[in-house]
């Protein structure tokens, strides 16, 4: 999450606002769905296990590596 937030900061900097605000909505999308209060940090292992795919995702799309 810490690289992706880096990587979207990079890109509104860099003037890719369209790009960053997709990423941003994946991220948002994954707080509130998976952790949406600060008591519930048990979600299931299998919702990790997308999440982390989704960012991934959006960090390779926001380097301009995805395929």
């Amino acid at each position: 999450m810490t690289l992706l937030r880096q990587k979207i900061d990079e890109a509104r900097k860099a003037g890719k606002d369209d790009a960053a605000e997709k990423a941003q909505k994946v991220l948002d999308e994954i707080w509130r769905n998976v952790f949406p209060t600060l008591n519930d940090y048990e979600p299931e292992y299998e919702s990790i296990y997308e999440c982390r795919r989704k960012l991934a995702r959006a960090i390779l799309e926001l380097s301009g590596t995805a395929k």
